[in-house]
């Protein structure tokens, strides 16, 4: 029997395939960036470019990429989200919207 877990946190993606046919030390482990830790770093990026922002796609886990973000426009960059996106930095719109975040 396989079965795979995958546990998304605020820094890493935990994944960890469990094989009966061998001993649970012996299985398949994989540590990586979460998806917010990711998008973050591209935040970050385009704030030293200098580039304006576009938060599309769907609802994640916010902590890093939103601090990006609102770092972002500490900076005099302006971002545009989504409203899907946008809840990723908070559910509450309006206050995703006073935070300097153009929601489209």
């Amino acid at each position: 029997m396989q079965i795979l877990t995958v546990d998304i946190g605020t820094g890493t993606q935990d994944i960890f395939l469990y094989d009966s046919r061998v001993d649970l030390e012996n299985g398949f482990k994989l540590i990586v960036p979460s998806p917010t830790m990711i998008v973050r770093r591209q935040i970050q990026e385009a704030t030293q470019r200098g580039e304006p922002l576009l938060l599309t796609g769907y609802i994640m886990g916010g902590g890093p990429c939103a601090w990006a973000a609102e770092d972002h426009v500490k900076a005099g960059r302006p971002v545009y989200a989504t409203p899907e996106a946008a809840r990723t930095l908070n559910d509450d719109l309006d206050m995703v919207r006073a935070s300097g975040i153009q929601v489209l």
